[in-house]
């Protein structure tokens, strides 16, 4: 019987380049947002208590009206305390600019219900699966900033290199410069 050859492999470097998913500013931006967001929810439902004692008598006696007005207030209250934390996770995710707004208005919408608690883990689920993506590594309640932090410095190119290349980049008004591998 004829015997198997062994396996022959193609000869060609692998270079150890970063994962190009994604941005560190991205990430950074993610990262930023999903901590806010940890902090940001019980401060939500203190505003949407608040507002809902405040509101629960002008709704009872205006009507209608009461009920503009409350929803007009909520839109407020989440446009203050959330927009920028949707931005980021908008920018991370690479939503179109009308993206964080809407998620800014279904969360005041849901503050009427159960205190903007679906919109919340909606958005922070979101945040958290694309940081997972960079390779961040998640425990039990998410990534830790530590954990974050190293893949950022891992991701960060040195600084003379290109977003995915760890090759010199060519100075204005001049050529790159790359080795010959006929010359080695």
């Amino acid at each position: 019987m004829a015997e198997v050859p062994p396996p022959q492999y193609v000869a060609y470097p692998r270079a150890s380049q970063p994962d190009c998913y994604g941005t560190v500013e991205q990430l950074q931006a993610l990262s930023d947002a999903y901590f806010a967001m940890n902090w940001r929810f019980p401060l939500n439902i203190l505003v949407a208590l608040g507002l809902n004692m405040i509101l629960g008598y002008s709704i009872s006696a205006i009507g209608a009206a009461g009920w503009i007005m409350a929803f007009a207030l909520s839109l407020l209250a989440s446009e203050v305390l959330n927009y920028r934390i949707y931005q980021k996770v908008g920018f991370g995710k690479g939503w179109p600019s009308w993206g964080p707004r809407l998620a800014t208005t279904l969360f005041a919408l849901n503050t009427f219900f159960c205190f903007g608690l679906i919109v919340y883990v909606i958005m922070q689920n979101l945040a958290l699966e694309e940081i997972k993506r960079y390779g961040v590594k998640s425990g039990f309640f998410g990534p830790n900033r530590r954990s974050v932090q190293e893949v950022v410095a891992r991701r960060l190119p040195p600084q003379d290199a290109g977003p995915c290349d760890h090759e010199p980049k060519a100075a204005l008004g001049s050529e790159a410069v790359r080795p010959n591998p006929t010359d080695a």
